[in-house]
């Protein structure tokens, strides 16, 4: 039995979306500890390494791990629907086709419940190195998302540098 509780479906939309574009179909790995998700890009340039610790959620339970097949395009429509004020609960048996997501909304005592097919995925844990990085950048999500959306529209290669003042540069080419 899988069930994990957010008080805020908008903060699992933002996620999804912000790698939604990355990669398509994902296995949502969930265990005791929370859920993970680790996927390459079609072209082998992009992975996405993404943890969401139980201790994130209002209500976690996973009695056994569970690899959930989800194509993240549909599911971001499906969470398209909550209004930012929702509870958002995904329940799964480990004998189930489809993911359970439920948006809860005690303002108006309005619950939606839709059931999004699982699919079968291959998939295999990378080894990612630890790696120390000489420079550290601090920004919100929000402001991050943002300027990826505005630069994939003009650039397909975005350099990211850090001056010896502290002043961060963008650089970007590839779409004319």
């Amino acid at each position: 039995m899988f069930n994990a509780v957010m008080e805020e479906a908008s903060i699992f939309r933002k996620v999804i979306d912000s790698i939604k574009d990355i990669v398509n179909q994902v296995n949502l790995e969930a265990n005791e500890s929370g859920l993970f998700i680790q996927a390459m890009d079609s072209a082998h340039v992009s992975l996405v390494s993404l943890a969401l610790n139980e201790g994130g959620f209002k209500e976690y339970r996973c009695d056994k791990p569970i690899a959930l097949g989800i194509n993240l395009t549909d599911l971001s429509k499906v969470l398209k629907m909550a209004n930012n004020d929702d509870k958002l609960t995904l329940k799964a048996d480990s004998n189930t086709s489809y993911l359970t997501i439920i948006f809860e909304n005690s303002k108006t005592g309005k619950e939606f419940e839709i059931q999004l097919n699982l699919l079968s995925l291959e998939s295999e844990n990378l080894g990612i190195p630890d790696t120390e990085y000489p420079t550290s950048i601090n920004m919100s999500s929000s402001e991050f998302f943002k300027l990826c959306k505005e630069i994939t529209s003009v650039a397909e290669v975005v350099n990211i540098e850090m001056t010896d003042n502290k002043k961060v540069l963008f650089s970007y080419s590839g779409k004319s």
